[in-house]
């Protein structure tokens, strides 16, 4: 990106950077086009943009005589500029908005600098061992010394507003308010005021009607997660666990593979079994029954078969579905992820055999429905 803007300025005095921006951007997709979906490609590109676009009307906005003021609050257009065309992807993505990030970025913006020219210089004295050495040396430092700070940031109280879940068209939306206010405010243009505040009042409402209709839900998710069990019963903003205890207090495992769902759905809160009624492996709540099997366990077939609504076979218990028939009148049968997908595919063929419903979730994804 920065190579073709200077080789633009380089060789043509009247350049577009906007021009060059492009330029760069076709050339990275013909060489890889699936790189219009990486969030690092999309990310830089509208950061960079941003800062192209709006950064010299955001530095006007206010004048500082004092030098020191004055480099501070280039440094925080930069990071406001930046900011603007990069929240809603980040929202849509990573569901949080650095509350720091105008402290944090007056850290990391002089530091990537030095750390940028550094490794350009590296770059062209490698051939010197001692030199490339210490230089080395001088960059690992400065490096650590950038992540440990935006670390430390990071865990600083109310860094973050975390828990944030918008769709596709809400981001596009959150695009239009802000690109218009900040058009409003650099062009001083009150038609573009106008349409920022109606579509704030639009998105405002989406939201509203969303929180309000996740606030009624009732539903279970069985999760893919390789090799483990894992399940969330959902009512309203709760949700009860039943799973793995490593899954339980692995905090990585769980902000990769479950905090994504919960967000999505806004379950921020952890609750007891109080809106469900357990005995012994059955599960029921709002009139569906569960039951959960994990072990091998032969039952005998009764007068009359049992009405269950979801049988979940998880752990690699030693069963046959003809003899589950022959007990229960299941609606679904669900395999987890932490069967192995050879009994996966056994247990498939008797529900096919038998005409059975059934959903295999290391081959259709997670298990999700309403109850």
């Amino acid at each position: 990106m920065f190579s073709f803007i200077a080789t633009g300025k380089t060789f043509i005095k009247d350049s577009s950077i906007y021009t060059s921006l492009a330029a760069s951007a076709f050339v990275l997709l013909c060489f890889n086009p699936f790189l219009l979906w990486d969030v690092g490609f999309q990310l830089s590109y509208l950061a960079v943009t941003g800062i192209v676009i709006s950064q010299k009307h955001i530095y006007n906005w206010f004048c500082f005589n004092n030098k020191i003021m004055s480099k501070i609050w280039a440094l925080a257009s930069v990071s406001l500029a930046a900011q603007v065309f990069t929240l809603p992807v980040c929202l849509y993505y990573f569901h949080q908005m650095p509350l720091l990030f105008l402290i944090s970025n007056l850290i990391a913006i002089p530091l990537a600098t030095i750390i940028l020219c550094g490794c350009i210089f590296l770059t062209f004295v490698s051939p010197l061992h001692l030199i490339a050495l210490y230089t080395g040396k001088v960059l690992s430092s400065i490096i650590w010394i950038l992540n440990h700070a935006v670390l430390f940031i990071n865990s600083l109280p109310f860094s973050l507003w975390n828990g944030v879940s918008i769709s596709v068209s809400e981001t596009f939306l959150l695009y239009i308010i802000f690109i218009s206010l900040l058009y409003s405010l650099i062009k001083k243009n009150g038609m573009a005021f106008k349409v920022g505040i109606c579509f704030s009042l639009a998105f405002a409402s989406i939201i509203a009607l969303k929180r309000w209709h996740f606030s009624q839900q009732q539903k279970m998710v069985v999760y893919n997660i390789p090799s483990h069990k894992a399940i969330d019963f959902i009512h309203g903003n709760a949700y009860y666990f039943l799973g793995d205890s490593d899954l339980a207090e692995n905090s990585l495992l769980q902000t990769f593979n479950l905090k994504p769902a919960r967000v999505s759905l806004m379950a921020n809160k952890k609750t007891d079994d109080s809106f469900l009624f357990q005995h012994d492996n059955y599960y029921q709540l709002y009139g569906k029954t569960v039951l959960m099997i994990d072990s091998a366990i032969n039952y005998v077939p009764p007068p009359e078969k049992i009405n269950v609504d979801y049988i979940i076979l998880s752990k690699n218990p030693t069963l046959f579905i003809p003899r589950l028939a022959k007990v229960f009148n299941c609606g679904t049968y669900i395999f987890d992820a932490s069967n192995p997908l050879w009994k996966i595919d056994k247990w498939k063929k008797d529900c096919e055999e038998l005409h059975l419903h059934f959903h295999s979730v290391p081959e259709q994804g997670a298990f999700v429905t309403d109850l």
